[in-house]
């Protein structure tokens, strides 16, 4: 695990600085962007888009989710602060239901399509539409595709270990 002192997380920050640093020094560099605002707008447009999925997808895994936990409550209030009371003590079940359900599936894979979309679109704009010297920048896109899949493959091969033994 990376600490605050680490000496590779200043690495990246000195790099990251450094390119900010660079591109603040040569303003003059930065007026190429004009040329290329029709790119700008795809990919703005591309990153809503990916967020759009991302957050679709979190709205499905929750969903499917709260219909386990919530399942028979209907509108009655006390029956829904019991099933919340319950989720501590029930969760393995709780757990095991949803994710084997067919809306919390689509809901992660899209939830994880656009999360590593939102870093391969930024790091392609930062390619495309930066010059050389701020290409330093393409640490942070880097860094959350690194981050996304990191836990979401494991986290993925554990949801279909469950579904086996289910």
């Amino acid at each position: 695990m990376l600490d605050a002192s680490s000496p590779r997380r200043l690495v990246v920050w000195l790099i990251i600085v450094g390119s900010l640093l660079w591109t603040a020094y040569d303003w003059n560099g930065l007026s190429t962007i004009k040329n290329r605002l029709g790119t700008i707008v795809v990919f703005v447009i591309a990153l809503t888009l990916s967020e759009i999925l991302f957050i679709a997808g979190a709205c499905f895994v929750a969903g499917a989710v709260g219909k386990h936990v919530f399942a028979g409550c209907g509108w009655k209030p006390i029956r829904v602060a019991a099933a919340i009371r319950n989720v501590r003590r029930s969760y393995r079940s709780l757990a095991s239901s949803a994710i084997s359900s067919r809306l919390f599936r689509i809901g992660f894979n899209l939830n994880w399509i656009g999360a590593a979309a939102t870093g391969v679109i930024t790091a392609l704009g930062i390619l495309i539409v930066l010059p050389v010297h701020a290409w330093g920048l393409l640490l942070l896109p880097i860094l959350d595709i690194a981050a996304t899949f990191g836990w979401r493959i494991p986290v993925a091969a554990r949801i279909r270990s469950l579904e086996g033994s289910n």
